[in-house]
């Protein structure tokens, strides 16, 4: 701590008397501080920054989809082929019955 111009260095109680003003003030300041704090954290408030953030997020994408529906619909289509992909393989390589065996007759 640097001692002020005009306190004296050898007058221990002025410098009690400023270190009390310094304490108090640096005092104030965390308070005020844990204040500003108290109130960005609120849950309440995050929950609603978060709902905003959400649903212009939310608008933007349903804006790019209403622009790029060919796009949106090609997106779709592979995804719907990804997701049946294994019972579609399935049919596919099923072998077509022999005309010439009989259809109740054991393989």
């Amino acid at each position: 701590m640097t001692e002020p111009a005009d306190v004296p260095a050898a007058d221990p109680a002025a410098r009690l008397v400023d270190a009390d003003r310094e304490a108090a003030l640096a005092k104030r300041r965390l308070t005020a501080t844990l204040g500003a704090l108290q109130t960005r954290l609120r849950p309440q408030r995050l929950a609603d920054k978060a709902s905003r953030r959400l649903r212009v997020a939310g608008e933007a994408s349903a804006d790019a989809a209403t622009r790029n529906r060919g796009a949106l619909v090609g997106v779709g289509a592979a995804l719907a082929l990804f997701l049946v992909r294994k019972p579609l393989g399935r049919l596919l390589r099923r072998r077509p019955a022999d005309p010439a065996t009989p259809a109740d007759a054991p393989r």
